[in-house]
């Protein structure tokens, strides 16, 4: 079992060589053309994911042109135009996500098959981050009408935890804080020969349920807030700094003024938020290097401040709409 899973992961970690490798056969191994075709896929990726978190109950899209800065996140534009996986993984999450929206309100031939090939090229990319939104994309399925989304998709992902916690004390493969707890000892064993510069003191933590559910508000706030200022090596890295304030106040403004205005999240909102709460989560038990925690981070952060900025927005809309019907 753990002789081919491993064979799997390996397998997996090689599909951005092997997409770079077919791409050759076209580019004449120009290095300038392979990072062209990284950005355009990065571009079309952040474009379906846009659509989808302002987009409800598959209408069509009101993006506002403010949303687009989130291309500009240091992040997000540094790692996302590099040859790189994260190009081709913000394609697959955007490009899933978006059909799976589309096929799962309008039900058509066409919006299946591409959900299922974007789901295929999600599982050869990452497929362990798929896995956090699968919860989220049956329950939806499920009941495409969901009054209540936040209390819906969140009791999903409660009892999925749950269920995993309870199947892991029987088999190993779901056991959850000894995966986390192995990686972690991975990466900073990994971390500690290659003599990494940015190494910090990793969340301790012991690979037992208890120990692992106490933790899980250390772990999103350790790979929330780095780095601090005084990590930083350059002065000119202080953007990835200021990053990390971005989402606590996005998330406090429209907390407040959805609570004013008795606007509640919409089921993309709620997805994508909780999602990238467990991509940070996953990210901070196990990823004791700045320099790869903001990279690794990238996708759940970029999720979160969608989440919340498409839903303060759509709240002031709102809000807007009533004061003119009145």
């Amino acid at each position: 079992m753990e002789i081919s899973r491993d064979i799997w992961l390996t397998r997996f970690a090689r599909t951005v060589v092997r997409f770079h490798a077919l791409l050759s056969i076209f580019s004449g191994t120009n290095e300038w053309v392979h990072l062209i075709w990284s950005n355009v896929l990065s571009i079309m990726g952040m474009g379906a994911l846009l659509q989808f978190i302002f987009s409800t109950r598959g209408n069509e899209p009101l993006i506002p042109k403010s949303a687009l800065l989130v291309f500009f996140l240091p992040n997000v534009f540094i790692w996302s135009s590099a040859i790189l996986k994260e190009p081709l993984l913000l394609f697959a999450m955007g490009m899933t996500l978006r059909y799976f929206q589309l096929w799962n309100y309008k039900r058509k031939p066409v919006y299946l098959i591409s959900l299922l090939f974007f789901t295929g090229c999600f599982v050869l990319i990452k497929s362990f981050w798929l896995l956090v939104f699968l919860p989220g994309f049956f329950i939806w399925m499920l009941k495409r009408e969901m009054k209540k989304p936040l209390l819906t998709i969140s009791m999903s992902y409660f009892l999925t935890l749950v269920f995993v916690l309870v199947g892991g004390t029987f088999f190993s493969w779901l056991d959850v804080p000894a995966l986390l707890f192995g990686q972690q000892l991975n990466m900073w064993r990994f971390a500690v020969f290659m003599h990494a510069g940015s190494l910090v003191h990793p969340v301790s933590f012991a690979p037992t349920i208890t120990s692992f559910l106490l933790h899980i508000p250390d772990a999103f706030s350790f790979a929330l807030f780095q780095p601090w200022p005084w990590q930083l090596a350059k002065w000119y890295h202080f953007p990835l700094f200021l990053e990390n304030i971005i989402f606590p106040l996005l998330f406090f403004l429209a907390l407040y003024f959805a609570w004013r205005k008795r606007e509640m999240p919409s089921a993309e909102v709620v997805l994508a938020a909780i999602a990238g709460i467990i991509i940070l989560v996953v990210c901070g038990f196990t990823t004791p290097v700045i320099g790869s925690l903001i990279r690794f981070r990238m996708p759940g952060l970029l999720l979160l401040i969608l989440a919340f900025y498409s839903w303060h927005y759509f709240s002031s809309k709102s809000n807007i709409s009533k004061k003119e019907g009145n």
